[in-house]
This record gives C-alpha cells, structure tokens and sequence, in this order.
C-alpha cells in the first residue's frame, strides 16, 4: 500500500476557497498512480475538482495554466492520455512531464486527472551534456580542424571534419588503414604513449603533400591498447609561410654580411677582394669569382673537397643596365636552389657598383697618366715609372732618348693644329713601333718626347733609333 498527501474537493463556483469534503482513500486508489507528484483534476469545464498540495506549484504559474490547459482539451476531444513538458518559474527553472487521463467520476461526468512527475535533475543532466558536447567541439574546431579515433585494428574509427581540400575528409578517412597514410603518419595515430604535437608530412589521395599538426594519447583496456584518440590541424599553409619568412631572414641575413664586407674596403680593389672573400664564406661556397674588363678576383677555399662534381652558379653584375662583370660561385658538395640564385643576384647588384667605381677609377687613373691627344705617357706618369726603374736598376741599364720635332712650330702656322696634332700622332705610333715591351714611351709636352730603351746599349741605342 502506498499513502497519499490529502486530496480535497473544491466547489465548482471560484468564488469558495474552502475546503468540502474529504473523499475516503479508497476511492482513489484507481486514479492515483503516484502519490509523490503534484496531482489534481478538473471536469469538462474546466473546473477544479479536486488537488493535492504539489499542484498549486503548477497550477500557479500562468504560462504552465495555458499549457495544461491545452493539454486537457486535447484529452476531452481525443478521448485519449496526452503528455506534455511543462517548464515554470524564472531561474532556476523547473522542469515537469505531465500526464492527462480521462476518466469517469461517480455521477456520470467525465473528468480530466493529471499527473506531474518533475524532472528538473534529468532535464538540467541533459542540458549540461548537450553544452558539454558543444564546447567539446568547439574546442575541437578551435584546436585543430578534426578530431579522430582509431581502433585496435589500425583503422580509423571516427573523425570529425577533416580537410576535403586535400582528399583527408571524413568520409575519406573513415574505415582506412592508418598505414595507407605512410609510416610517419602510422608512427603518430597509432600512438603507444601520449604524443604532444606533431608536425606529420602526409601524401594524400589526391597527390598532395600537407602538413598535420598532430596530437594523440592511447586507449587502454587495462594494459592493453585497443586504440588512439587525438586531434590534427592542417598547418601546411603556416609551415610554408613560416619557410618563406625563414628564406627570406636568411637572405638579407647573408646580404648584410656580404655588404659590410664589400663596403670594409679602403678603395675599389679592396671592396671587390672583401666581396670575393665574405661571398665565399657566406654561400659556403669552395670558390667565388668576381670577372671584370680583363681581371678577375678570386677567393678559394683551401679546404675545399676534391670530390664530386662541380656546380656553378653565375650572376651578371649590372650597373645603370649595363653588364659590368659576372659574379661567380661553385661547390663540389651540393647544389644551388632558387633561394640561391636569388640572394646571389642581390650580391651581383651590389658588386656591380663596386665594379663601376674601380672601372671609374682606373679611367681617372688612366686620364691622370696619359696624354690625351697621342695615348701616351704623360711627364709625370713617366717620371714615376723611371723612378721606380731606376730605384731597382741592376747592371742592366738601359739608353734614354730625348726626342723633338724640327719646325713643328712653322708646321703649325702653316697647316693649322689639325696639321700639328697629326704630326705628333704619327711620332707617337712610330715610337711605339720602334719600343719594346719593357721600354717606356712618353710625350714631355708640345713637341717634345722621351724615350726609355731598357736594357739597351749607346751602340744598340742608336741602332733601333734608325727606322
């Protein structure tokens, strides 16, 4: 047997609050189906019949009145038991099923019994799961682009997402072999201990290679594994942004050393011997080659390997367009890659101004030595070449010859400078005709010329002065 709380009758009319009669437990045995839960009914009215004291929770809240009373009318035109989820109150709220029967009472009437059982704990368990389960995937989304299960078998159980762009969607992914994926892959989703995250090169279906960023801890039943559970982003994208900002701290890296080699120099000569020397080391190169106009600079490794065959890699040095030199690095060891080439016409462009300054400079030099009509030695060019001759002079010796131009002035008056400066033109070429390599030419000034027969004797002097 099984007690009820008090069930009392109320009159039809609203307007009496007192209680009537207490009807006897026996009579309603047949309609109480649980004693612990608000319980009351009314008749086909509407009207309150009778309650016990858990309904007034419920038939105290307007919002829950109107559901309960669809809930009735739904019963009386049915003839059948409805059910209906009643939630009331603010915060925290309650949460009810509430059950409608129709029955029949002692004079005949029909009557609609209700039944609450309140369900807050199970409804507020499944909430709870159901916000559990969305920030579980939202964390999952916000980690990583799936999550992934795989069973004893070495399959994959479950997945979530995936990356479709690359042929690894769920569906794709799904009942495979971890091992289709490579042993690298095998070596992280079937994780024997747990594994922080991973950077995992995979080949996929489609012929792509993508980088997965790959976190897993075993399942264990006991001592036994039976499987791996994880996470994986797709971070191909960020590791070949990562790779590309790498290249390029590496290039100006290796560009500002080249730099404050070449500008360490004192004069041209010097930067482009700095320039050979810094390019070598930084391009771990065996030897580096600086071409230009007839010279050529060049640093080698002493240390370099003998074996394997040699790999070149040329940049043109250009200035203002113009090809100046060639800028030249090779190595038995490895090759040369685009990043390479790159960075070592970057270093061409900044050796080429090198090179322009010492072609300016040996110009200067030039103009400063020469004399501008004839191309010969001016006076003090050769003033500086016999000194140094003479400062080392051994028994050799050598003849001097002063030469100028018998009427070079009337020659000048009468056919014009024109005339003159053909003269003097003619002189210099047949002197240089008449010298030898270790000989020196010069033009003293108007028509005066000197010149140097090194190694010569009076007598053979006079000899190579006939033409």
């Amino acid at each position: 047997m099984f007690e009820t709380a008090s069930i009392v009758v109320s009159h039809p009319d609203p307007s009496s609050s007192g209680p009537v009669a207490v009807l006897p437990l026996a009579a309603l045995v047949a309609l109480v189906d649980d004693p612990l839960g608000p319980s009351w009914a009314i008749d086909g009215g509407g009207h309150l019949l009778m309650r016990n004291d858990g309904a007034s929770l419920l038939l105290g809240d307007p919002a829950a009145r109107t559901q309960l009373d669809r809930a009735a009318a739904e019963a009386l035109s049915t003839g059948r038991s409805t059910q209906a989820q009643v939630t009331i109150g603010g915060e925290p709220r309650r949460y009810f099923v509430v059950r409608a029967r129709v029955i029949g009472v002692d004079d005949g009437r029909r009557a609609v019994w209700f039944q609450a059982v309140e369900t807050t704990v199970k409804d507020q368990l499944i909430e709870a799961l159901r916000e559990s389960r969305a920030m579980f995937k939202s964390l999952t989304e916000a980690v990583g682009d799936f999550a992934w299960v795989v069973d004893a078998e070495g399959r994959f159980a479950y997945v979530s997402g995936g990356v479709p762009s690359a042929g690894l969607a769920a569906w794709d992914l799904t009942g495979r072999r971890v091992s289709d994926l490579g042993e690298e892959a095998a070596a992280c989703f079937l994780a024997r201990s747990p594994m922080p995250l991973r950077d995992v090169n995979i080949r996929t279906p489609l012929g792509r290679t993508v980088c997965l960023s790959v976190a897993a801890v075993p399942i264990m039943n006991g001592a036994q594994w039976v499987g791996a559970r994880g996470i994986a982003r797709n971070v191909t994208e960020e590791r070949r942004a990562e790779r590309m900002l790498e290249e390029a701290r590496k290039r100006d890296r290796l560009l500002r050393q080249v730099l404050d080699g070449i500008h360490t120099g004192t004069d041209p000569a010097a930067m482009l011997e700095n320039a050979s020397r810094v390019t070598r080391a930084a391009f771990e190169a065996d030897v580096c080659r600086i071409r230009y106009e007839q010279e050529t600079v060049e640093d080698v490794n002493p240390a370099r390997s003998r074996q394997g065959s040699v790999q070149r890699l040329r940049a043109d040095c250009r200035f203002q367009g113009e090809k100046v030199g060639v800028l030249e690095v090779e190595r038995r060891s490895a090759g040369w890659g685009r990043e390479d080439s790159v960075l070592l016409g970057q270093v061409a462009a900044h050796v080429a101004m090198a090179i322009a300054q010492a072609n300016h400079l040996r110009a200067l030099e030039r103009l400063a030595r020469t004399d501008g009509l004839t191309g010969l030695l001016n006076r003090r060019a050769f003033e500086e070449v016999m000194a140094h001759r003479l400062g080392g002079l051994g028994e050799g010796g050598g003849v001097l010859m002063l030469i100028d131009l018998d009427h070079f002035k009337q020659l000048n008056d009468t056919g014009g400078h024109a005339a003159g400066d053909t003269a003097l033109c003619e002189v210099a070429q047949l002197l240089r005709k008449l010298s030898g390599p270790q000989d020196v030419v010069a033009r003293f000034g108007g028509d005066e010329f000197v010149l140097w027969l090194e190694g010569a004797s009076l007598s053979g002097g006079r000899r190579r002065r006939a033409p």
